[in-house]
């Protein structure tokens, strides 16, 4: 957003005082989720190359994955965020954070199930420690 000037002498009442608190919190609500875009989109980047080093394959069956299930949440997306409410906007929003938190939770657990299997069928022991 462009930086706005605003004389802080025109302020007449405590109405507008917190009229323009509560502008100044939305300013820096918008300046964290554009922070959590921002390393939204390093991490996927970074989950890419990961995923192209363990093996080029899974990279390619997971981004056609990817494409499918892109496609129906984008209908989901469009559904609320066609409507340009703040209120729409962040319960999509905090909806969004929370299943992708779930999801990584998840994931992450079961890749280091399967990192654990493929140990133990290589001859590796559980660690007593």
């Amino acid at each position: 957003m462009d930086a706005i000037k605003f004389n802080t002498e025109n302020i007449t009442s405590p109405e507008e005082i917190a009229r323009l608190t509560r502008l100044a919190v939305l300013t820096e609500l918008s300046n964290k989720l554009i922070l959590i875009s921002r390393i939204l989109d390093d991490c996927g980047q970074s989950v890419d190359v990961s995923m192209l080093n363990f093996n080029p394959r899974l990279n390619e069956i997971v981004s056609e994955k990817c494409k499918e299930i892109t496609m129906e949440i984008a209908k989901i997306i469009n559904k609320y965020a066609s409507s340009r409410k703040i209120e729409d906007l962040l319960a999509l929003t905090q909806s969004l954070i929370a299943g992708t938190s779930t999801t990584l939770e998840i994931c992450s657990v079961t890749i280091k199930e399967f990192v654990k299997e493929k140990l133990f069928e290589l001859g590796g022991v559980e660690d007593e420690r």
